[in-house]
């Protein structure tokens, strides 16, 4: 077994999940938590002018700066609860990313060229084959401090 076929396998089924995260997670996914606080501003004004633009009745007790507060109010819990949401949802996809490296590496651990048996179990404290630090330069852009099964696991 030569090192350019484990790079090839490497980048195959390793790093390219990788460079797919990070290209779709920046493009497809957080677009959609963009402007959070502009559209919670949006979210107050809308229900303000709702509540300030209905006929008043002949007691006519509402007072519109509660009106505003409980504007803001439901503004402030809709944007915290997705920031929660959006947060919640990188660490889902880092942790799927890990576990998809995970079975990746073990299955590299599989590969018949290999002189020793392969990994009892899928985790990469089994699957001992990090990949090479050109392969972490080339998906990161720059040489990361840690290993890329290390950053993974620390992520998920």
């Amino acid at each position: 077994m030569t090192g350019a076929y484990l790079e090839w396998r490497i980048s195959l089924w390793i790093v390219a999940p990788v460079r797919a995260f990070r290209v779709y997670i920046f493009r497809d996914v957080l677009p959609a938590f963009g402007n959070l606080s502009k559209r919670a501003d949006e979210m107050a004004d809308e229900y303000y002018s709702d509540i300030g633009s209905q006929p008043a009745g002949e007691d006519c007790d509402i007072d519109m700066a509660d009106v505003a507060e409980d504007a803001h109010d439901r503004a402030l819990s809709w944007y915290q609860m997705m920031v929660s949401l959006r947060q919640s949802m990188l660490n889902q996809l880092a942790a799927g990313l890990f576990h998809l490296t995970e079975q990746q590496l073990a299955a590299l651990c599989r590969d018949g060229g290999f002189r020793t048996g392969p990994p009892r179990d899928t985790k990469l404290t089994a699957a001992t084959l990090p990949p090479p630090r050109r392969c972490c330069r080339s998906v990161f852009g720059s040489q990361p401090r840690i290993a890329l099964p290390v950053f993974l696991r620390l992520v998920a």
